[in-house]
């Protein structure tokens, strides 16, 4: 069987298998964006119990691979009677491993701002969401 014979015979399972891939990386984008931003500020807070809550999650998420997330996600939750589906597992476990590195990366891009910059919004009257 040649190349061509190939694609023409199972270009439909192919375009299929794509979109399922797409929707999973589109599903787990959102969840580890809106994760990564509250992860990312909570880490910041001055409360400790949000900065503590914060700290123990990336730490897991991020000290854990994502296979033993994943199985933990589809095999272990069930056994505590929180049976997940396969698809919303998969997605579900990318978007919160993704949301624990991105969380690191939000509260970087924060810190990072010059403490002049920070001044100066203050001194246009910029409320702290602006800022």
């Amino acid at each position: 069987m040649g190349f061509y014979e190939f694609l023409v015979q199972y270009w439909p399972r192919l375009m299929s298998g794509m979109g399922v891939t797409v929707v999973q990386f589109l599903l787990a984008a959102a969840i580890g964006i809106a994760i990564a931003l509250c992860m990312g500020l909570m880490k910041l807070s001055q409360n400790r119990l949000l900065h503590g809550a914060a700290v123990t999650y990336i730490e897991i998420f991020r000290g854990t691979s994502l296979v033993v997330q994943l199985y933990w996600i589809f095999f272990v939750l069930p056994l505590f009677g929180l049976t997940i589906e396969k698809f919303t597992a998969g997605y579900l476990a990318v978007g919160m491993n993704i949301g624990a590195y991105g969380a690191e990366l939000v509260r970087g891009g924060i810190l990072s701002v010059p403490k002049g910059q920070w001044e100066a919004a203050l001194a246009i009257n910029m409320s702290p969401a602006q800022r």
